[in-house]
């Protein structure tokens, strides 16, 4: 190690005064480098300051892999009266023959002492790791990622949805350098320290990392970017950030396309089918038999998902025929009213034999599904059916883009009220007479006393509506958004529509709550004007939505 102090004071007369030591330390194992850099500059009146300094270089070489150097940068400025200024300078270059390791910590301190006795001092601290061999007029590059988040407190994405992890990156070098970027991703289940292997959908050497819909199992991961400066030799940053991939919730539809309500004939059998017809958003193959399947009826309308598992027993629980509220009471005569039948899986399908259940009555099915793999996942389907004397054929209703319309709990839909709502229905057998189809609107509002959704016809061939809903007598509707935007109190929303046969009448029935938007949040921006090449700063914050914040966006005008 060689320090070398030079002292310099000025009055009348200069006097110079160098004092020089140099000492070098070579060891088989670890080699430890303190350099300690300081340099105080005294701005004086009405004196002239001159300033000598020697620079010593040591050079020392080593055999170990391993080095650690501690870098402590102090700068003071001091500004008084004194006609005396002194200047001491240490410089150090150490060179070394193998790998280096750095931590560097910059700290700056600046002190302000006027005549009046009155100081201010402001501290400022960075920290960053790096591996570096130490370059003049370099530092490591500085890295943020965005979202930022820790090990304890991951963010949270649906595993059917895409995400990004934004990166922005700050050189620090006066002469000009390339940059390499490459992304790690390690598993945090247990520790963060086992890598995974990466699906070759994703992209490791962009800044940015994208992440497909479905190419990380559900778990927490740390996301790691290294960044590597290549000047005159490398110099390399790394930043994390932490991630929890989280079941989406599976789409559980006991008939084909999920619809809500829908008519079938007292003396005719009829088959639910949530092995068939469900969707899980996580995988791209369902597979019926990965799930257990749990099945309900009753003949009161349930409101909220919570009441299936503190009131209601599954259909094949010994103690459900006491219910008051079940649906079969032997009301055929017959002992057996329903049966499991699959050829996937004996759950997935419940078959109701004709005469189980009473006619112009409507009863509500509800199947309860939790996969076998992971328990955590799971979905609930309802469905209404109205029983009829008459023949009826089976009638569906569905969204056109079917992730507009996810379930939001029980029979609801999710509406998004800043967007239009397409639906299309379908007539599944017996539809070679249509005569007519119509559709009708109402509005739902809740009866608190009841635990209801209570529904009133909406006129929606009012002159005042000619705008708002486009196929109203045929297969597909459209419906406008302006019609919710310009009744805001209204929560519920039902679209109904009416099959007209020669001989008889069907329908079906599709209901939904409107999404409400975020709420009691603000936004800032710092500063509030600049130019292309000012950093600005936008901050969110104490933004509420019962379905969680998905994400921020930002745009410019």
């Amino acid at each position: 190690m060689t320090t070398e102090i030079t002292t310099t004071t000025e009055s009348a007369t200069t006097t110079e005064t160098t004092t020089t030591t140099e000492t070098t330390t070579t060891t088989t194992t670890t080699t430890t480098t303190t350099t300690t850099e300081t340099t105080t500059t005294t701005t004086t009146t009405e004196t002239t300051t001159t300033t000598t300094t020697t620079e010593t270089t040591t050079t020392t070489t080593t055999t170990t892999t391993t080095t650690t150097t501690t870098t402590t940068e102090s700068t003071t400025t001091t500004t008084t009266t004194e006609t005396t200024t002194t200047t001491t300078t240490t410089e150090t270059t150490t060179t070394t023959t193998t790998t280096t390791t750095t931590t560097t910590t910059e700290t700056t301190t600046t002190t302000e002492t006027t005549t009046s006795s009155t100081a201010t001092t402001t501290t400022t601290t960075m920290t960053t790791t790096a591996t570096t061999t130490k370059l003049p007029g370099c530092l490591p590059p500085t890295i943020r990622l965005v979202p930022n988040a820790s090990s304890t407190a991951p963010v949270r994405f649906f595993r059917s949805d895409d995400f990004y992890i934004l990166s922005n990156m700050l050189l620090r070098c006066d002469m000009s350098a390339a940059i390499t970027t490459k992304w790690a991703l390690h598993s945090c289940n247990t520790t963060c320290s086992s890598p995974i292997q990466i699906d070759e959908l994703i992209h490791v050497n962009f800044n940015d990392l994208f992440i497909p819909a479905r190419t990380l199992p559900y778990g927490v991961y740390q996301l790691k970017l290294t960044v590597i400066m290549e000047a005159a030799t490398n110099i390399t940053s790394t930043a994390s950030t932490y991630v929890m991939v989280i079941p989406s919730g599976i789409q559980a539809n006991l008939i084909q396309m999920g619809t809500s309500l829908v008519t079938r004939r007292y003396q005719k059998n009829f088959a639910l089918d949530p092995g068939t017809f469900s969707t899980n958003p996580d995988e791209v193959r369902w597979d019926a038999s990965d799930w257990n399947y749990a099945y309900y009826c009753t003949t009161a309308s349930l409101f909220s998902s919570s009441q299936l598992m503190t009131s209601l027993l599954p259909i094949d629980d010994p103690n459900y025929m006491i219910q008051n509220t079940s649906c079969f009471k032997n009301n055929s005569g017959n002992e057996i009213e329903w049966e499991y039948s699959s050829n996937v899986y004996w759950k997935s399908t419940l078959t109701i034999f004709a005469q189980a259940l009473k006619p112009n009555k409507t009863y509500q099915f509800i199947v309860n599904m939790t996969t076998k793999s992971y328990p955590i996942q799971q979905g609930v389907g309802y469905l209404l059916v109205h029983i009829e004397d008459n023949e009826s054929p089976l009638i569906t209703i569905a969204c056109i883009i079917s992730k507009m319309c996810v379930v939001k709990f029980g029979e609801f839909r999710n509406l998004n009220p800043t967007t239009q709502l397409a639906l299309y229905s379908t007539c599944g057998e017996d539809c070679s007479t249509i005569q007519q189809i119509k559709w009708l609107v109402y509005q739902g509002f809740i009866n608190a006393s009841l635990n209801t959704v209570e529904w009133i016809l909406f006129d929606s061939n009012s002159t005042n509506h000619d705008n708002m809903f486009f196929g109203i007598s045929t297969a597909n509707l459209t419906v406008s958004k302006d019609i919710f935007e310009q009744n805001p109190a209204v929560q519920f929303w039902r679209f109904k529509v009416l099959y007209s046969f020669s001989s008889t009448t069907a329908f079906s029935v599709l209901s939904f709550k409107v999404n409400q938007k975020p709420r009691n949040g603000s936004c800032t921006i710092d500063p509030l004007n600049g130019t292309a090449e000012t950093l600005f700063t936008v901050v969110c914050s104490h933004w509420f939505d019962e379905d969680d914040i998905k994400y921020y966006s930002l745009y410019g005008t």
